[in-house]
């Protein structure tokens, strides 16, 4: 606006300045900008000055309605759900201003806050390695091209990652195949299992290397760094024998723990036919003959002093307490460990009452 309103024919229009001008005006390099509050008429006067300091004056008035075009505020078109990512694990979201939608304009921008410490948006990515388990609510305010805005949230939800465990068929290749995915506190049938079962770990994180042990009527412990990550090696298996398991599984990267989980599961005798479950008798020890571990159903859960073996010739074997595992009313005697040979033995068990309980086992 400014110096083409005004002529000087003797010289030149030096500075225009502005009388009664509004809150909301500003009049810089003879240029009027701002935002009118409301509708009505503002009369304002234009005072031009020459380079000899002579002036005119002149009077103008914006006139401010309704009738002109609003600027629509941005709306939401569709919510940003809640993203869950994972431990000490890449973290990447694309936010996509297409959740956005402005009616009479474009998306200029996103403006995010709430990012925890670990996390960076730049490019429509929010980017990071996820250093901190827990929430964290993410506010999203989309600008239009005219500044107006609309604003959103949603959370970001770090977790340990979790380690799986498949219950497989053991035995060579072509022979193994998967029989389920095991749940925490899962109480298998024992008609439903084949002779020989292994354990395959897995984790939904990245992973290098495993650690596995199962504990109970069968103790395995294994490390492996290589698929598949597998409690026994090849076809090795275990039998399984009723009573309590204790899984563990441990996953690394590059030796620096991602994830560790521990399940709990029961195998109960069943019959085949009925799948109804076939009850232990107290005092019972199986398997029998036995390999490595031979088991005994205790009446209720107590505490037991000493385990020996004893040859028929009477030469003793004392079983020491690492090679005894308890569970509520099972217990379970890690033979494998003690390296006897083969043959018959009678298993002697000191109640604490003092008082001795005496089985014949099998040992092959």
């Amino acid at each position: 606006m400014g110096v083409s309103v005004f002529i000087d024919l003797d010289g030149a229009i030096n500075a225009v300045e502005v009388q009664n001008l509004p809150n909301w005006l500003k009049f810089e390099d003879n240029t009027f900008r701002g935002t009118p509050p409301q509708i009505g008429n503002f009369t304002m006067t234009l005072r031009a000055i020459d380079d000899d300091g002579a002036w005119v004056e002149t009077n103008f008035t914006i006139v401010v309605d309704n009738q002109g075009r609003i600027n629509q505020r941005p709306i939401l078109r569709k919510n940003i759900p809640d993203v869950i990512g994972l431990y000490k694990q890449p973290f990447i979201l694309t936010l996509s201003d297409s959740s956005f939608f402005d009616a009479d304009g474009f998306i200029n921008r996103l403006e995010i806050t709430g990012l925890p410490p670990w996390a960076q948006y730049r490019k429509g990515e929010i980017r990071g390695l996820a250093d901190a388990v827990g929430e964290y609510l993410i506010s999203v305010r989309a600008f239009d091209d005219e500044e107006a805005d609309v604003t959103t949230t949603f959370k970001i939800i770090i977790n340990y990652p979790t380690v799986l465990f498949d219950l497989i068929q053991a035995g060579k290749p072509g022979q193994r195949f998967l029989i389920k995915r095991l749940k925490d506190k899962e109480t298998l049938l024992g008609a439903d299992l084949p002779a020989s079962l292994n354990i395959y770990a897995n984790c939904d994180a990245i992973f290098d290397a495993f650690d596995l042990s199962l504990t109970g009527p069968y103790t395995q412990i294994s490390t492996t760094d290589r698929s598949p990550y597998a409690l026994f090696e090849g076809d090795g298996g275990f039998v399984p024998t009723a009573g309590y398991y204790f899984l563990k599984g441990t996953a690394y990267l590059r030796k620096e723990l991602i994830a560790s989980t521990n399940y709990q599961f029961e195998i109960v005798p069943s019959d085949a036919i009925t799948k109804q479950r076939i009850p232990i008798d107290d005092w019972a020890v199986y398997p029998n003959p036995c390999r490595d571990f031979v088991n005994i159903k205790l009446p209720y859960n107590m505490p037991l002093k000493q385990y020996e073996l004893a040859t028929l010739v009477g030469q003793k074997v004392i079983i020491p307490d690492k090679l005894v595992f308890q569970t509520g009313t099972f217990v379970s005697l890690n033979l494998g460990q003690l390296n006897i040979q083969a043959g018959i033995y009678l298993l002697k068990i000191q109640n604490e009452d003092t008082s001795w309980r005496v089985f014949k086992i099998v040992k092959q």
